[in-house]
């Protein structure tokens, strides 16, 4: 009899333990709060935290009209984007990313985006391989980067076009990249070269998040913070900071 009591209620003890480890799991995480702009839902989430932040962290993704809501949340952070106004001015930890804090605003963290080290992270996983930088031949900024990382690989080669790449120029683009046997392509401005993503051979193409979330190309492959890196150092402390990136 003793053994049967036994072979009932230790399954239902070690369920209940179960339940109360992931309660307190779930409600013991810090509270992380995006405030976002209105955008389609498919751009939203290539801006977002990756499903392995979600793990750390309860986050909640608020639109911007939303942003009355935020004391009921009781945030350990709350993270404003390039697009969004921070309007209220709440006793909680505040971050930016993506642009200066306007007259008006205060934030404890400002996240840059430093785009040389962001391309950095492709160019690691291409090293020693054919390798593309592909803009318009009027853009300095983008021949700049490409210049400074031409130093130290040689591989390197940029393909440049006039304005924008349509389906007059395509095929000369095309032959080009073959021709150099390219491997990977760095779009650095997606905008003017989507004609490309429709006629793209084997190569692999990289973009910057902000860009790749709005490609409508699965090939895309984005070039995004490491978000849960950037939350941790926010709870941390203040000041500016750098986002480290990673592929996906």
């Amino acid at each position: 009899m003793k053994k049967k009591a036994v072979a009932i209620v230790l399954p239902i003890t070690l369920s209940l333990l179960v339940a109360a480890a992931i309660l307190l799991w779930f409600f013991l995480r810090p509270v992380v709060v995006f405030v976002e702009p209105t955008l389609p839902s498919a751009m939203l989430r290539g801006l977002r935290p990756s499903w392995i932040d979600h793990l750390k962290y309860r986050i909640v993704f608020l639109n911007e009209s939303e942003e009355a809501r935020i004391p009921s949340l009781s945030p350990s952070l709350v993270i404003y984007s390039p697009l969004t106004r921070k309007n209220s001015d709440y006793p909680f930890k505040s971050a930016l990313w993506g642009r200066r804090s306007y007259e008006g605003e205060s934030f404890d963290t400002l996240f840059e985006i430093d785009e040389e080290k962001m391309l950095s992270v492709a160019l690691e996983k291409n090293r020693g391989v054919g390798t593309a930088f592909l803009f318009s031949e009027f853009d300095n900024y983008s021949r700049s980067l490409f210049d400074n990382f031409k130093k130290d690989d040689p591989y390197l080669k940029d393909i440049t076009y006039l304005d924008r790449i349509t389906g007059v120029n395509s095929d000369e683009i095309l032959k080009e990249l073959d021709e150099n046997s390219i491997v990977s392509v760095i779009l650095m401005d997606p905008p003017s070269s989507l004609y490309l993503l429709k006629n793209t051979g084997d190569f692999r193409v990289y973009a910057d998040f902000r860009y790749a979330s709005a490609l409508p190309y699965s090939k895309v492959i984005s070039i995004y913070p490491k978000w849960g890196d950037a939350i941790k150092r926010a709870l941390d402390g203040e000041g500016t900071l750098s986002f480290d990136f990673a592929l996906r």
